[in-house]
Parts: structure tokens; sequence; C-alpha cells
């Protein structure tokens, strides 16, 4: 592998044979004491100036500068004996050499002590490179909760402005679209310097600059989402900050606590399946605008979790019933009273602890749509899976997939268009009705009321989806 054959040949060959410095440093124990007496104020501009000289570092080296990944990549070249450790004699010679930073012993010997916390006379990579991003961080201004609300409101509202003219139609607090438009390089975690890229540049970006929102105030917005120091930020990291301190419902102009006399929570309680599912029903009715809005796919089960976490408001990852009632009525835009929308909440709430999660959320509204879909008799369901196996024969055998009788494991892969390895409703259906590459049977060949019926026995657990294990059993 690329390791094994990097470990043999930095073994074998030191690129420190044209160092002519010395390779052993000795200080004195008045030089030892006096660096390790240094403050992190005193350490923090010697790490900056080893900073600045990345920009230099990644044009000769061909690479993309970027904060708290410099520190693993230098540590890479610093390691010169190959062990994935550091010691003081190749950390000294390489910041003097191959950053060219003329910082003395004492300096570098200080800058030594705040990495190696533990004294073992070695580091790895993950102490080099989170004690020197640290110290960055450390420096970096702290912002009070309402200067960070203003900023979240700015990149918000930013977001909605600029990313509208590339159609990409995000709407307001869609936090998630908005960490794919500031995650550059697709890895799925945020750095700095994508933050601070697609904040300042136009088309696309957010297009605010200094004046809109400063160097020092993005650097303290970044201290704080990145809590834990990691160097880089997950979209939930993202997200979860994001929704904590930028609220879409400030717009919301009716009550946010909704006070049911106990006449009006017994007749929602004593509400069934029955009435219970039309609203369930309406709501879902609502995706087709909704997905079209958040530039989303629509599917049922997926729904919901979507849903859910456009109504978690305060980002708790449970939802309370005045979070669930107002939006269902202003994010949905579902016209239903009080009494209706706690006879849906204590349906959802099964546990009545006065909160749901996502899984209880989604398993909840999904299960009330499902129940009311046809239970098909085993000869219908044999005449179905036959009527299946003959289409896709036929109609995959155009495109040369050569699909044989009864391979149920091709058929699932046809039917799996997003390639998840999980096949939802709205796939089977798709594929079922389409033509070139699909089934292309019709309402007249297998009615939308057998395809329920087909999918309600296919999903025995009520998931939401189906694996290929379950499809082909």
């Amino acid at each position: 592998t690329v390791d094994e054959f990097m470990h043999f040949m930095k073994k074998f060959y030191d690129p420190m044979l044209a160092y002519t410095g010395p390779r052993h440093r000795e200080l004195d124990d008045e030089q030892k004491a006096t660096g390790k007496a240094m403050t992190e104020e005193q350490l923090r501009p010697l790490v900056l100036e080893m900073h600045d000289q990345f920009d230099r570092i990644c044009f000769a080296w061909d690479l993309r500068n970027a904060m708290n990944k410099n520190w693993a990549m230098l540590f890479e070249r610093l390691d010169l004996d190959g062990s994935g450790r550091l010691d003081f004699d190749e950390f000294a010679a390489a910041v003097n050499d191959v950053l060219k930073c003329p910082f003395d012993d004492v300096q570098l010997y200080g800058l030594w002590c705040f990495i190696d916390t533990d004294e073992s006379g070695e580091v790895t990579i993950k102490e080099f490179q989170s004690r020197l991003y640290i110290l960055v961080l450390s420096g970096w201004p702290i912002l009070k909760k309402k200067h960070m609300k203003r900023l979240c409101t700015k990149i918000n509202d930013a977001a909605v402005h600029e990313f509208s003219k590339d159609g990409s139609g995000i709407t307001e607090g869609n936090w998630f679209a908005i960490f794919n438009k500031f995650d550059t390089d697709e890895s799925g975690r945020l750095g700095f310097e994508e933050l601070e890229g697609v904040t300042r540049m136009r088309d696309p970006g957010l297009n605010l600059k200094e004046k809109d929102m400063s160097q020092d105030e993005l650097k303290g917005l970044w201290r704080a989402i990145d809590e834990d120091s990691s160097g880089d930020v997950t979209v939930d990291e993202f997200m979860h900050f994001m929704k904590k301190f930028y609220d879409p419902m400030l717009a919301y102009t009716g009550p946010r606590h909704r006070e049911l006399d106990d006449e009006q929570k017994a007749t929602g309680k004593a509400m069934t399946e029955e009435q219970l599912r039309p609203l369930v029903l309406e709501m879902h009715d609502q995706f087709d605008r909704i997905c079209f809005a958040w530039d989303l796919r629509n599917a049922m089960n997926k729904n919901w979790a979507m849903l859910f976490e456009r109504l978690d408001l305060d980002g708790s990852g449970r939802l309370d019933f005045d979070e669930f009632a107002a939006a269902v009525n202003d994010v949905l835009k579902c016209p239903f009273d009080d009494v209706q929308l706690y006879g849906l909440w204590c349906f959802i709430d099964t546990d009545e602890s006065g909160e749901v999660t996502i899984k209880e959320f989604q398993s909840r509204l999904y299960i009330l749509v499902l129940s009311g879909w046809p239970i098909l008799k085993k000869k219908h369901m044999k005449r179905l899976c036959t009527k299946i196996n003959d289409a896709a024969v036929h109609e995959f055998s155009k495109d040369g997939s050569g699909i044989t009788e009864g391979n149920w494991f091709a058929i699932f892969n046809k039917f799996d268009t997003d390639e998840s390895g999980r096949l939802g409703f709205e796939e089977l259906e798709g594929v079922t009705r389409m033509r070139d590459p699909g089934l292309n049977l019709k309402e007249k060949d297998m009615s939308q009321d057998e395809l329920k019926g087909l999918w309600r026995a296919i999903d025995e657990d009520s998931s939401g989806d189906v694996t290929v294990d379950e499809f082909m059993h």
C-alpha cells in the first residue's frame, strides 16, 4: 500500500541528510525553564507566523491551504523517520528549515512544551494538530449570544437571497442546504476556510464583505460553531448550532404556547385513527409544495424525518406540542384547529412524555398512513408478483440488462433508483409506472390500491423502507 511504501522509503532515505545544522539541540536548564514558562499569549504569534508560511508552502507542495489540515500536512513532512511520532529535534530543525521560521531554541522549546502535554518527549499527529489549532483558536473572539443570533440571521438572509439566483431555491432556515453550499470539497465536514470563502465570494456565495461581517465576527462565529475544537464541523454540528441561534419562527405572530381546556384535550385524545388519517394525508399532500420549495425529493417515510428537522426549532432533537402545532399550521400551511392537532399529538406521543423523538414522530405518522392501505390476500399478491416478474423480464431486456425470471436481486436494483440499498414506496411506484426504463404497468394493469396493498405487505415491519433481503424474501 501507499503507507507501506512510504514507511519503507522514509526509513532508508533521510531527507535531513542535506541539513547542515545541528541534529541534536542542547538546551541548558535556564533555557528550558524560560521556554516552559512561555504563556499562550507569547506562543500564539509564533504559531501564527508558522501558519502564515503555509501560503508559500502549500503553493510549493501543490496543496490546498486549510488551517487545521495544515498541521496534519506539516506533521507528515516533519516526521522525518516515518515513525508516526515527532521528537523535539525533528520539530525544531524542520520548523527552522522547512517553514523557514527563524525561532530561537528557547521559543521552539516553549512551543514544544505546549504541544507535548504529557512530557513524553514525543507527540502523535493528533496531539500536534490539536494543540497548534487550539493555540490559534483560543486567540479568536468570544461572541455574545445576541451577536451570534445577528450573524446567523445575516447568513440565513444572504443565503436565501444569493442562492435564489442559481435556482437552488434555498428557503429560510434550511441549514442542511446551506451547509452543502459551504462544503465546497463535498467532504461532509466544514473547515474555516470554506466558511470564510463562501461567505466572502460572489456567484455562488453569500457576497458578505468586511463591512457586512468582519473577519473578527467570522472567527468568533467559527470558534463558537467548532465547540469541540476539532478543526472541522459535521452537518449535524452546523445545523444544531445554527438552529439554536436562528429561529425561523421569529416571523410567526400567533401564540407559541397553546392552552387547551380539559374538554378540548379529551375530545382530541378520543379521536380515532379513521378521524386522524385524513389529517395526516393532508399533511402528506403538502409535501409536493414543500419539497419543491426546499429542493428535495418527495418520499413518504423520509418526509416525516425531513419535517421533524424543520419543526425542531430549538435543535433539541425532540419536539414538544407547541413546536409541532405551530409549525404544522405555519410550515405545512394545514388549517387544523387545536383539538385536531392535539389528537394527532396524542397519537404520536404514545408514552405521554410531552416530547417525541424523530423515531417516534416518523414511525407513528407513517403507520397512520399505512394502516389505511388495503390488506391483500395471498392469491392476489402471487398474481401481482408474477405480473412484476413478467414485466421486468420483458421491459428490461430492451436495455440489454438481461434480467431473467425470478432474479429478484436484479429487479430490486432497478427499483432502487437512488442506489441507497433501501427501497421506498415512491421508488416502487415510480419504476412500476414509468417506461424505458420501467415496468410500464398502467392503472388498468395494476391499480394504485394494488400497489399500496403490495407495499403494505412487503414493508412488514412498517419501517418505511425495505432492504434487498426483505424484498427478495
